[in-house]
């Protein structure tokens, strides 16, 4: 072989070496980059995975917060119907209250030292009947009382059109009273007088005497 020969094998194979080299370098270079490209998708994949199953979540829990909102307020309107329902047990089954106006002579006292006859005329001037309640209260005689101790006349009955009638009540000797009148409708046609007597048909007491216009009206909160 002769040297000339021998340069351009040598020069052939630099040549071919630098290019088996730089071709070994793109095919490196491209690897890696496939690889980059996948690995990228394989993050953007796993990415995907995670927004998914957080948006999964984030449904689940929103589904589960509905689920128990809606749980929270079927059991609060539940409750709200079972009290509902509770209160119009307990007003269907108890007495119903209602206002009542009652015209009251207020406190009397007998200051004899003997039993007293409580007077009392009622007249219903109306053209019809009209129902009315007649009471005289025992208030005792102690300093301070909580309540009449008894009831002396308590009568409620239909006072017929264009009629009078009459009550009696003992007060004992020091002992204080009350006389009550209550009118179906607040009729204003029928009219009550009292007075105190020493006795039923004696004389008349004086300080005692109450007539219709002096009588005051109270309001009550009674049951029908």
């Amino acid at each position: 072989m002769t040297e000339k020969e021998f340069e351009e094998r040598h020069k052939h194979h630099k040549h071919h070496g630098h290019h088996k080299h730089h071709d070994d370098r793109k095919d490196r270079r491209d690897h890696d980059d496939c690889k980059d490209h996948r690995d990228h998708d394989d993050w953007k994949d796993h990415r995907d995975h995670c927004d998914h199953k957080d948006h999964k979540d984030r449904c689940d829990h929103k589904d589960h917060k509905d689920r128990c909102d809606h749980k929270d307020h079927r059991d609060h309107c539940d409750h709200d119907d079972h009290d509902d329902c509770k209160d119009r047990k307990d007003r269907k089954h108890r007495k119903p209250h209602r206002d009542t106006l009652v015209r009251t002579t207020g406190i009397l006292q007998n200051n004899l030292n003997v039993t007293l006859t409580a007077h009392l005329d009622i007249v219903n001037l109306f053209d019809r009947g009209v129902e009315v309640r007649v009471q005289v209260l025992n208030w005792g005689n102690a300093v301070t009382q909580t309540n009449p101790v008894s009831t002396l006349v308590d009568v409620t009955q239909v006072l017929p059109a264009n009629t009078r009638t009459v009550f009696n009540a003992a007060i004992p000797a020091s002992f204080h009273y009350e006389v009550r009148l209550t009118v179906a409708r607040n009729n204003e046609n029928v009219l009550l007088t009292t007075y105190g007597r020493t006795s039923i048909g004696g004389g008349q007491v004086n300080g005692l005497t109450v007539i219709d216009s002096q009588f005051q009206t109270i309001e009550l909160e009674t049951c029908p």
